[in-house]
């Protein structure tokens, strides 16, 4: 996962955590870890089959504001 400024040559920073909603199910599961140069590799538990949402949380480092919750897209998982 890569954290992008729209507009500067410093590189976020903070902590990101990932979380997939599946429909149907109140449980999330969920990734966190801090950025480091405006990104950050997580690993996920693996995933039970269907369609998952997955929303990302950004808790800001200087200079740049937090994401309280935002959806970025949806992941089928077919195995």
């Amino acid at each position: 996962m890569t954290v992008k400024a729209k507009s500067s040559s410093t590189k976020p920073s903070g902590k990101v955590t990932v979380y997939f909603k599946k429909k149907g199910q109140k449980t999330v599961k969920t990734s966190t870890g801090s950025l480091k140069n405006g990104s950050k590799a997580l690993n996920v538990k693996k995933l039970k089959k269907g369609t998952w949402k997955i929303y990302v949380k950004y808790s800001a480092g200087s200079g740049y504001s937090s994401v309280s919750s935002k959806y970025v897209g949806t992941v089928k998982i077919t195995k």
